[in-house]
């Protein structure tokens, strides 16, 4: 049956399987989903579904294991060891010598011939498969044990029952050996072997009768090699690999239920993530805490009235009269006042009581943690009353108790496997907060009209048209006309398990082409870019597998990536790759959702891998220590909540970091600019002084000019506006001068230099919106909740908006004459001459 925390968890994912169902079955059509809208059909739905309530049931199944697991370790640390001279009715722990009892005969090994108390026996036949792999096939596997035997210690022996072969534990096999292609093996236990009991006693006063494995109680039955630590520490280890497995598996049930839901915000996700699994292990923790306090009362209240009922029939039959009081009762040892018992009767009754005070004690240790001492209170646990002992007594409950050996797990084994899950999680935590960066830059840049981009990254959509004068393609398998294909051919190359495929041919190849919206088109250069698109081809042709993926023309288009200035004529824009090589670019037919789900669902799998292998250590942490409480699994899953605040405090403050440099590096971009037209003033300023210098107008403008420039000092957007304004003022004076005097209308430096403004001021307008909105949209982040709990104490202020009075010009073209004629300037393009160097 399923435990409450999971029901619980399994009526709620149903819930929201059951609404995702509701939800598209309302306006399902056939076509969604590889239509690249993004949508899931209803197939998809049904297939999340099925694969959310299935991996919340495995939780369910293998967490249910574990903490079992986990309780019966905890039933047998509850249970001291003791010895035989003190078996008492109810569950016992006891570790001795196994021998034959004379009433059971011993059973023969199949195939040593051994005899021995217990045996499972195996035989394997080697196979070799179509493939030419090879594998063992059970051929036999039995097993057989002796109905009963003594247990003998150094304080008498007792009889054993065993009641079935899967209560026997066996450390390694005894035999194992290959005849041709036959394979034997043996596991044994044998008379005259150390071996552990746990089971239930049904004794008489003097401590004698049997231990059987049938009765109900809070045991495992369990005989044994070895000792008991050996034991514990194999439930232990189990029991931590089963419940961390439960938790992964239930971390994959929000995965699915979060995909099947659309949930892709990673903050939403992840808080989902921890939530789940911080309640679903609390219901789980509290559970097994309840059942630890009431299995401890039980069993201590039964262990009371064994050893009253046991003590107090001895006494009677001695003739020795006690009122159940055990304070009243003083060292068994006094020959005058227990003068009837033997020696064998006072060892038994003195280790009765020790062993009832170690219970007492454990007992009142468990309820006496954090928090079972605010719980048990609750639950109707009381504190237990100790039992007193003599001073001798109380000396052999502490060298008792000192021997007790906390069940740890190896350091070599916790090791090996938390290392690897350290380097899982890393691994994890590298590709899915990657994936989620690159889904947030698409999340967070908004959509600009192919007409309003400016320079810097941006996000376009529209739909693809072929670029003027360039060749088009077509798919070598679909023949369909493309802007990019990506072909490949793989041969099948040898058989059986030696099969592989081996690539022949692999190309790729793509041309420039526009993105066309309603308001204009923008040139896109396909090189370098990451292209996802949902045109895929694949044929098969006797050893051969063709496949083709494409952006066919006439798609429709999502694309992330830089905007930069077309390098000739500097009066129009076109997105690539760019220098900033930690930017995405993205060339897609999917839609903008389908996409950010598309890279939510990796980064949010990569990162529910990543917390996954980050609980495993520390449960194996905890599990070196010897502590295996409730409360610990639960601080275990704490990781998750830590992760969760880190996941979420990088992703914000790496937003923070591009919005910032966004920024910036628009700003420098301008910068850059700015100093190509400061490098101008010394042209500018020769102008002025050969034709202007009696302008005023013209030399107040000049000399504002320098000033704001300072030097070549970076500028800010205020010194830098200041200084444009100038600028223009003084263009404005020159234009309208040239006509009204010849001589410098026709001076072909001033035309250069002319052209070369106006080149530069369209370069700064087409940056000018794009630094603008980055400024706008940082600011906005800057000073949002949860982001502003960031940027103050990490330094991230507000940036000025940069607005400067420039625009788009057509420049003024000039020829420079090569018979020695005056340069012309204005006229068509054929007629320009070779584009002018950088300033």
């Amino acid at each position: 049956m399923l435990r409450m925390s999971q029901a619980i968890l399994l009526i709620g994912l149903i819930g929201v399987v059951l609404a995702g169902l509701l939800r598209r079955s309302r306006g399902w059509h056939p076509a969604e989903g590889p239509d690249g809208s993004g949508r899931l059909g209803l197939l998809p739905t049904l297939v999340l579904g099925a694969a959310t309530i299935g991996a919340l049931v495995g939780s369910a199944a293998l967490g249910d294991a574990g903490f079992d697991r986990l309780r019966r370790q905890r039933d047998l640390e509850r249970v001291p060891r003791t010895e035989v001279a003190a078996a008492m009715t109810g569950e016992i722990n006891l570790s001795g010598v196994a021998q034959p009892d004379d009433g059971s005969p011993l059973v023969a090994a199949p195939r040593s011939g051994v005899p021995c108390l217990y045996f499972s026996y195996t035989e394997e036949r080697k196979t070799t498969d179509s493939d030419g792999d090879t594998r063992w096939e059970t051929v036999e596997s039995r097993e057989d044990w002796a109905r009963s035997f003594q247990l003998l210690d150094d304080s008498g022996a007792i009889r054993v029952l065993p009641s079935n072969g899967g209560i026997f534990r066996t450390e390694g096999s005894d035999l194992s050996e290959t005849v041709g292609d036959r394979r034997y093996t043996e596991h044994r236990i044998e008379p005259g072997q150390s071996v552990f009991v746990f089971g239930f006693a049904q004794v008489d006063a003097e401590g004698r009768g049997a231990v059987e494995f049938e009765s109900p109680g809070h045991y495992s039955p369990i005989v044994a090699e070895g000792d008991e630590l050996g034991q514990r520490r194999g439930m232990a280890t189990v029991a931590i690999v089963l419940i961390w497995a439960g938790l992964a598996s239930l971390s994959f049930a929000v995965y699915f239920g979060c995909w099947l839901s659309r949930i892709h915000q990673s903050p939403a996700y992840l808080a989902t993530l921890a939530l789940v699994m911080v309640v679903g292990l609390s219901f789980c923790g509290l559970r097994m805490m309840h059942a630890d306090l009431l299995g401890s009362r039980d069993r201590l209240e039964r262990a009371r009235a064994s050893a009253r009922e046991a003590v107090a029939e001895l006494l009677r039959r001695k003739g020795i009269s006690w009122n159940g009081d055990w304070a009243a009762l003083g060292r068994f040892d006094d020959r005058a006042a227990f003068a009837p018992l033997d020696d064998r009767e006072r060892r038994r009754l003195t280790r009765l009581r020790i062993d009832l005070a170690r219970a007492v004690l454990r007992a009142n240790a468990i309820r006496d943690r954090f928090p079972e001492r605010l719980l048990a209170p609750l639950w109707g646990v009381s504190a237990f009353e100790p039992i007193p002992l003599p001073e001798a007594d109380t000396e052999a409950l502490a060298r008792l108790d000192g021997e007790f050996r906390v069940a740890r797990l190896g350091g070599g084994l916790a090791a090996s496997m938390g290392g690897g899950a350290v380097i899982v999680t890393l691994l994890g935590s590298w590709f899915g907060l990657r994936r989620v960066k690159e889904k947030r830059y698409i999340e967070n840049v908004p959509t600009s009209p192919t007409t309003g981009v400016a320079v810097g990254f941006a996000e376009v959509i529209g739909t693809i048209e072929p670029a003027d004068g360039e060749r088009s393609l077509s798919g070598p398998l679909s023949d369909r006309p493309c802007a990019h294909f990506h072909y490949t051919v793989q041969e099948r190359r040898g058989s059986g398990k030696n099969a592989k495929w081996v690539t022949i041919e692999d190309r790729t190849e793509h041309v420039p082409f526009y993105c066309r919206d309603d308001e204009g088109r923008l040139l896109v250069l396909p090189e370098g870019a990451e292209i996802l698109t949902r045109h895929r081809s694949s044929r098969r042709e006797g050893s051969l597998r063709y496949s083709e993926t494409r952006l066919e023309l006439g798609d429709p288009l999502y694309a992330l990536g830089s905007v930069t200035i077309e390098p000739e004529e500097m009066t129009s824009l076109r997105l690539e790759r760019g220098n900033e090589r930690s930017l995405p670019y993205i060339l897609s037919n999917y839609s903008e959702s389908a996409l950010m789900h598309r890279k939510a669902r990796v980064g949010q799998f990569w990162v529910t891998l990543a917390i996954d292998a980050l609980i495993l250590p520390a449960l194996l942490a905890f599990g070196v220590a010897g502590s295996f409480q409730p409360t610990d699994f639960l601080a275990a899953t704490s990781v998750a909540v830590g992760y969760f605040a880190l996941a979420v405090a990088i992703l914000l403050f790496n937003d923070l970091v591009f919005l910032r440099n966004r920024v910036r590096r628009a700003w420098h971009n301008i910068d850059v600019s700015l100093k190509k037209r400061a490098d101008l003033l010394p042209n500018l300023q020769r102008v002025v002084q050969s034709y202007l210098s009696h302008e005023r107008g013209v030399r107040e403008d000049l000399a504002l000019l320098r000033r704001s420039y300072g030097g070549g000092a970076v500028l800010d957007p205020t010194h830098a506006a200041e200084a444009l304004t100038a600028e223009r003022s003084l263009l404005d004076h020159i234009i309208g001068l040239r006509e009204a005097l010849p001589e410098l209308k026709g001076d072909c430096l001033t035309a250069d230099l002319m052209r070369r403004l106006t080149l530069l001021e369209n370069e700064v307008a087409l940056m000018r919106q794009g630094y603008n909105d980055a400024v706008e949209r940082y600011n906005t982040r800057i000073a949002h909740i949860p982001e502003v709990l960031l940027a103050v104490p990490f330094g991230f202020t507000e940036a000025s908006f940069f607005r400067a009075p420039v625009e788009v010009h057509e420049a003024p073209r000039v020829e420079f004459s090569t018979s020695g004629a005056e340069p012309r300037t204005g006229g068509s393009e054929e007629d320009a001459g070779p584009p002018m160097p950088d300033a």
